[in-house]
C-alpha cells in the first residue's frame, strides 16, 4: 500500500516477477496505491508468475503516472485468479455532467497486456469508478502464441465497466491477437450513470482467430443517466469491430434479452438491438464491420436458438457507431 508519493525514474517496471508465484496469505489486494505514484517505465511485469487468490491486482485511489510507452501491466504465461486486474477510482464530480473528473491513471501505453498463453479470471478487468481515463493504445489486449486462441481472459461481470466515468480513447480499446474473451454474466463493455465512452477508431480489433465469447449478456450495455440529467453514451467514429490477420475471428452473444428492433449495414437490419426508456438510442452506421470476411458475429438465446441482441440501449442510454 502506498500513502505517500514515490517516483522511480528507471525504464524497467517497478514491480518483476519470473517464475515465482504470488499468493497472499489473507485476501486483499496486490498492489494499492493511495497516495502518488510516478514512473518512468512499467508498474508490473511478470513471466510465468502465477497471482492467485487476490482481491484486485491493481487499486488506484490515488494517482499513477507511467510516461513509458510499454504496457502498465504486463503478464506472460501463467494462471491468475482475482478479483478485479484494475480498479481505478476518483472522488472529484463535475456539476454539469454529474462524471468523475479525476484521472487516477495516466499511461502512454495499453493499461493491460497478457501474452504467452497466460490465464487469467476476474470479476472485472477495468472498473472505472467515478474516474477520467485516456487512452492511446488499448485499455486490454490479449496476444496468443497458437490458434485456437491460447491467451485467455474470463470475466464473471462486465470486462469494462463504468461508473460515473469517462474515457476518451485513440481506439481499440480491446485488442486480441490469437486472444480469447470470455464474458460469463454481463456485457463485454458496460457504461451506466451518465458513463462516457468516446473513441476515435474502431472499437475492437481481433486477428488471427481470436475471440469474444459473451453467454449471458450483451456485447455492449449503455444503462442510464447521471445524477445531473446527462446520458450514458458511447460514440465510436471507426467500426465496431476491425477483423484481420489470417481470419477465423469469432464474436459470439448468446443472451434471452428480447429484441426490440435493428440497426446497422446497408438495409438497416444487420444487428438486433434492445432499445428501451425514454431517450435511449442506437444509431450503426453502414459499415459497422471491417474485413468482415475474416470474421463472424453470431447472435442467438442461450440455448443456441434465434434470438438474443448485440447491443442495448436502456435508461436513456445513448450508442453512436458510425464508420
Amino acid at each position: 500500500i502506498l500513502d505517500g508519493t514515490l517516483t522511480s525514474t528507471t525504464t524497467q517496471a517497478l514491480f518483476q516477477f519470473t517464475n515465482s508465484p504470488v499468493k497472499l496469505f489473507s485476501t486483499g489486494d496486490f498492489i494499492d496505491i493511495n497516495g502518488t505514484m510516478n514512473l518512468s517505465g512499467p508498474l508490473l511485469n511478470a513471466t510465468n508468475s502465477d497471482f492467485l487468490d487476490q482481491d484486485s491486482l491493481v487499486v488506484i485511489d490515488g494517482n499513477l503516472t507511467s510516461t513509458s510507452t510499454s504496457p502498465l501491466v504486463s503478464i506472460s504465461g501463467g494462471t491468475h485468479s482475482v478479483s478485479d486486474v484494475f480498479f481505478v477510482s476518483g472522488s472529484t464530480i463535475d456539476p454539469v455532467t454529474g462524471l468523475g473528473t479525476d484521472q487516477p491513471l495516466t499511461t502512454g501505453g495499453a493499461v493491460f497486456e497478457a501474452t504467452n498463453g497466460a490465464t487469467i479470471t476476474s470479476s472485472n478487468a477495468l472498473d472505472l469508478d467515478t474516474a477520467l481515463l485516456e487512452a492511446s493504445a488499448p485499455i486490454i489486449s490479449l496476444i496468443g502464441t497458437t490458434t485456437p486462441a491460447d491467451t485467455t481472459l474470463t470475466t464473471s461481470s462486465s470486462t469494462l465497466d463504468l461508473f460515473k466515468s469517462k474515457v476518451i480513447s485513440l481506439g481499440p480499446v480491446i485488442a486480441l491477437d490469437k486472444g480469447l474473451i470470455n464474458v460469463t454474466n454481463g456485457p463485454l463493455i458496460n457504461l451506466t450513470s451518465g458513463s462516457n465512452m468516446t473513441v476515435t477508431g474502431d472499437l475492437l480489433s481481433l486477428i488471427n482467430a481470436s475471440k469474444i465469447n459473451v453467454v449471458n449478456g450483451p456485447l455492449i450495455k449503455v444503462d442510464g443517466v447521471s445524477g445531473t440529467g446527462v446520458a450514458s453514451l458511447l460514440d465510436v467514429t471507426g467500426a465496431l469491430v476491425n477483423f484481420g490477420g489470417t481470419g477465423g475471428n469469432q464474436i459470439i452473444i448468446k443472451n434471452d434479452i428480447v429484441s426490440t428492433g435493428s440497426r446497422g449495414g446497408p438495409a438497416n437490419d444487420l444487428f438486433t438491438v434492445d432499445v428501451t426508456g425514454a431517450g435511449s438510442s442506437i444509431t450503426i452506421g453502414s459499415n459497422p464491420v471491417k474485413n468482415s470476411v475474416l470474421g463472424s458475429i453470431t447472435v442467438t438465446k442461450k440455448d443456441g436458438s434465434a434470438g438474443g441482441v448485440l447491443i442495448q440501449a436502456t435508461g436513456g442510454g445513448v450508442v453512436n457507431i458510425a464508420p
